[in-house]
């Protein structure tokens, strides 16, 4: 984990990613989940991050003048079930009680006590409803 907030009695199972994210109490993140992993901005000439990163490990001088913000912080509520494999971008917020199905691929935002799965994730129904 990198620059991450685990909230109390949460769990992270093997094999797991996680970056740059605050993560609420109660929750249980299943074994290869990825989380925060960075972007790569598709308006410059190229996608490579030795043009833009800071971190870049090349001997090219990326153009720090452009400000690409190449991590965006991600918010995890309390008592969130995230599944195998599932994959959480940049920036997402996954509200309180939400559940994020095994191979699913969260793009934007997820409500409290929703159920999302697919690629992208779309919201399947909301817990506690039948």
């Amino acid at each position: 984990m990198v620059d991450t907030v685990l909230g109390d009695y949460s769990y992270v199972g093997g094999e797991c990613k996680i970056q740059y994210a605050t993560i609420g109490k109660f929750c249980s993140i299943a074994e290869g989940v990825k989380i925060g992993l960075g972007i790569h901005p598709t308006h410059l000439p190229s996608t490579h991050p030795a043009f833009y990163s800071p971190q870049s490990h090349w001997d090219i001088k990326p153009d720090l003048s452009m400000q690409i913000e190449e991590y965006k912080r991600i918010e995890i509520g309390d008592d969130v079930w995230i599944g195998t494999n599932a994959m959480v971008l940049d920036g997402v917020k996954i509200g309180d009680h939400a559940v994020v199905a095994a191979g699913a691929v969260v793009t934007k935002d997820v409500p409290e006590f929703a159920i999302v799965g697919g690629v992208p994730a779309k919201i399947i129904k909301y817990r506690n409803s039948n």
